[in-house]
């Protein structure tokens, strides 16, 4: 029995009263709405998940949720530009922000979600569905946000799809922007990103945001995570599928010290790369079946890549283009070079041009050739021109068809501990 109802079963003042023709005002009604905290059940539903809480709205789509009384704001049942309730009920929040809470339910929008700062999107995980018509012939951000100036946005538990078979032009799901030296600190936690026809998630200019805990699959058209001029981010332990990888890039030497870390990247067109780049970590990664390389770092200086797995590329598992002082420790490279036998290695440094990968530490790694019909040609290959390399104490007993180490640099140290044999 609710706590705002008397022995005798009289409403108490701090519940909403029926205004219902044909209903004692002072009984319990089917039809009104409670104004205060609800504890037990009501059809069945817990008391607590309906309670009104401050600075929280509840949005439920006419077609698909299953009880729509729960919510503040009901989308119109066959609607397809859902976006227009959700920003009401974002608008509506107090000026320091708040929740909005999505209910079960498939939500199709036609245009921009909006979101401000301090304000979370959260649904009730798969069974909140977020999609982009059919037939959206314009560059939707499905969600955006409002001004670069924007801090603390939280988006977690729903899935967004970009419905990619249905649309034209080059949609966008998650696209945030910022102004890299203002701490943005948003957080995209417990996010399923399918069917983007372009960019499924497009960060930029952002400092201090963490994307962890969410899953990309069949996105094939663009990189699953587009970070550029990013700052002292997170991306930590998120799976992508059938998907492209991780691309992070930077202006003016601004993109740095982001950290990569507990990823799997399963069957897509791209790892995780690097370009212009600096000080960043990538560690702890799962990278298979990746159409190219597992990693590539590409003008990019004092990294540290150590504790991941890089296997069953069809290119090289770990690439330093152009790129140097960075740390190789720790990595697992096998079977790669898998687009054609004896041409790649399972990790390489190269130059391009005059400007060469140098004075890299590359130490504690296993590379392996594999049992696969294309096997890589060697373990670790130093290209010409790169200079004062360490290649040591690296486990590379049977890591390619043709060696173990093929080392066309000068001053490269490989006297300490390698295992070749």
């Amino acid at each position: 029995v609710d706590q705002d109802i008397n022995a005798s079963g009289l409403l108490k003042s701090s519940i909403v009263k029926s205004t219902a023709t044909g209903e004692n005002p002072y009984q319990p009604s089917a039809n009104v709405a409670f104004a205060g905290n609800v504890t037990g059940t009501i059809n069945g539903i817990p008391g607590d998940s309906i309670s009104k809480t401050p600075g929280t709205l509840i949005v439920a789509d006419g077609s698909t949720t299953l009880n729509t009384k729960r919510a503040d704001y009901v989308v119109q049942p066959g609607s397809v530009s859902a976006e227009t309730v959700i920003n009401q009920a974002i608008n509506a929040l107090p000026a320091n922000g708040g929740k909005v809470v999505l209910l079960e339910g498939t939500y199709t929008i036609s245009g921009s979600i909006i979101i401000k700062s301090n304000v979370t999107l959260e649904g009730q995980g798969p069974s909140t569905v977020i999609k982009l018509a059919n037939e959206n012939s314009s560059n939707t951000r499905m969600i955006t946000n409002a001004v670069s100036t924007d801090v603390n946005i939280m988006l977690n538990s729903f899935v967004l799809d970009g419905n990619k078979d249905n649309v034209t032009n080059s949609p966008t799901g998650i696209y945030l922007t910022g102004q890299n030296v203002v701490v943005s600190g948003h957080v995209i936690k417990n996010v399923w990103l399918r069917n983007h026809k372009y960019g499924p998630m497009m960060l930029f200019s952002l400092n201090g945001t963490t994307i962890t805990s969410c899953f990309w699959t069949n996105n094939p058209g663009y990189n699953s995570i587009y970070g550029y001029n990013l700052k002292n981010c997170n991306i930590a332990n998120n799976v992508i599928k059938n998907s492209q990888g991780i691309s992070l890039f930077k202006l003016n030497n601004i993109s740095m010290a982001n950290t990569i870390t507990g990823n799997v990247i399963d069957g897509c067109d791209k790892g995780i790369n690097l370009t212009e780049t600096s000080n960043n970590t990538i560690s702890g990664n799962t990278l298979q079946n990746i159409n190219g390389s597992g990693i590539i770092l590409d003008l990019s200086n004092n990294n540290t890549i150590t504790g991941n797995i890089c296997r069953v590329c069809s290119n090289t598992g770990i690439t330093l283009l152009r790129s140097s002082n960075n740390s190789l420790i720790g990595n697992v490279c096998s079977e790669n070079s898998t687009s054609a036998n004896n041409v790649f290695s399972n990790i390489e440094l190269i130059a391009v041009d005059t400007v060469a990968s140098n004075y890299n530490n590359i130490q504690n790694n296993v590379c392996r050739a594999g049992s696969l019909v294309n096997k890589p040609k060697y373990g670790v290959l130093i290209g010409a021109t790169c200079t004062g390399n360490f290649i040591c104490n690296n486990d590379l007993t049977n890591s390619g068809v043709t060696g173990a180490i093929a080392d066309y640099g000068t001053n490269t140290n490989t006297t300490a501990g390698n295992k070749t044999a």
